[in-house]
């Protein structure tokens, strides 16, 4: 889906609310797979680099798409360490709107996340 968002993002962008969660499991298990030799884990790194770029740009014509599996993805997020500085940006960035836009619901959403999750969240994003 993350390729396919660089190529026809309004076309994922539609469908972000079919796929987000499945798609970010998917994200959490490929990267933590320590079995994995060097030479694969550099490939599989460049590969997930280029999908989050596409699920951004999905993202950014949609932002809607995201909101039912919003927590699925920040778990995603912060569990891609090493990221390029613009993609560490557009996550925080992304996860800065999505708190904007709750405004004052944020805090009863927020503390429903796992609590690992938002230990990680206020580390990453200092939310």
């Amino acid at each position: 889906m993350g390729r396919l968002g660089l190529v026809n993002s309004d076309a994922v962008a539609v469908a972000l609310d079919q796929f987000l969660k499945p798609f970010c499991e998917a994200m959490i298990k490929m990267k933590n797979d320590p079995e994995k030799q060097e030479a694969f884990r550099f490939r599989l790194f460049i590969e997930i680099l280029i999908i989050f770029r596409g699920l951004f740009l999905a993202i950014s014509k949609n932002p809607n798409g995201i909101v039912k599996d919003f927590v699925s993805l920040c778990d995603a997020l912060v569990n891609f360490e090493n990221a390029e500085t613009d993609l560490q940006e557009l996550a925080l960035k992304l996860v800065i709107n999505f708190k904007v836009v709750a405004g004052q619901y944020w805090d009863n959403y927020f503390v429903n996340f796992p609590k690992e999750l938002q230990e990680k969240m206020k580390l990453r994003f200092g939310i």
